[in-house]
């Protein structure tokens, strides 16, 4: 199935840049730019806008993106399933994660399912979980791994993690056991991705607490180094990553706290044959 063109199309869309579509293809400009015309004439109408911002799809080609995207996942399924008849195991799984604590995880599967598969390609992307879910919908994202999330999907819970507090060895309260969850309401508090599906705003809303914010990061690792400086209190859900700095402390919340890591993925039958046997992997791999 000939989906060159359709797919240079959402490269450089996806990319908001010829340059960079041209590039992750490996294609030149140019040539990018023959193919996605070629479609345009094929349809009668433009499918880019060009300007400052870069490239973005037309009110047009907004209609036929969707389309689009379940054309080029079921001719990726259709190639994995002729080489899975030829006996071969080929492909590519395009595996998102929304945070980098999970990287550990990840990489230690990845070694293991390349040593099995060795020509299935494995793409790690990394974004918000919100995003990676409605990517997941747009055929963008065959998996995800992080923690669990509500929605029409399979997921595998794999690990359980203690959510806890970090804080400065000299807080005030640094010689106590736990640390009551309503602290976070008159702390200072550093508020790792704001105004997100974040595990953070599930924990808050769980509890019903307005949390005292003074400073707001989009990653983990900044938060840890603001308690580090003393700034405020953070939350964290991977105490096994940071513990080796003595300045930072990770107390249990009161009540305690917990975070399940899962695999999810599509219901049905929309899993390529790569994407099923990773999903079988992984099984394996925690005895599932």
């Amino acid at each position: 199935m000939d989906t060159d063109k359709y797919r240079a199309l959402l490269t450089v869309i996806d990319a908001g840049s010829l340059t960079i579509g041209a590039e992750e293809l490996g294609y030149t400009v140019s040539g990018i730019s023959r193919m996605v015309m070629t479609l345009e004439e094929h349809f009668g109408f433009a499918l880019i806008i060009r300007d400052r911002k870069g490239i973005r799809p037309t009110p047009e080609c907004e209609q036929l993106l969707p389309s689009i995207r379940d054309l080029c996942h079921i001719s990726d399924k259709i190639e994995d399933m002729a080489a899975g008849i030829k006996g071969l195991d080929l492909g590519t799984i395009r595996i998102g994660t929304a945070y980098r604590r999970y990287m550990d995880q990840i990489t230690d599967l990845i070694i293991g399912f390349t040593d099995r598969y060795p020509n299935i390609r494995v793409d790690i992307v990394e974004e918000l979980t919100s995003s990676m879910l409605e990517d997941m919908k747009q055929h963008k994202l065959d998996l995800i791994v992080g923690s669990k999330r509500e929605g029409d999907f399979e997921f595998v819970p794999l690990e359980e993690y203690e959510v806890y507090i970090m804080m400065n060895e000299d807080h005030p309260l640094a010689k106590k056991p736990s640390i009551p969850v309503r602290l976070l309401e008159t702390e200072a508090f550093i508020h790792t991705h704001p105004n997100q599906d974040s595990d953070d705003i599930r924990l808050l809303k769980k509890h019903r607490i307005d949390p005292n914010i003074k400073y707001t990061t989009t990653d983990e690792y900044a938060t840890y180094k603001m308690v580090e400086a003393g700034l405020g209190i953070g939350l964290s859900y991977s105490i096994q990553r940071y513990r080796e700095n003595n300045k930072v402390l990770f107390k249990s919340l009161d009540p305690k706290e917990t975070e399940v890591l899962g695999l999810a993925f599509p219901k049905g039958d929309q899993l390529s044959p790569s994407s099923l046997k990773f999903i079988e992997f992984v099984k394996e791999y925690y005895g599932i």
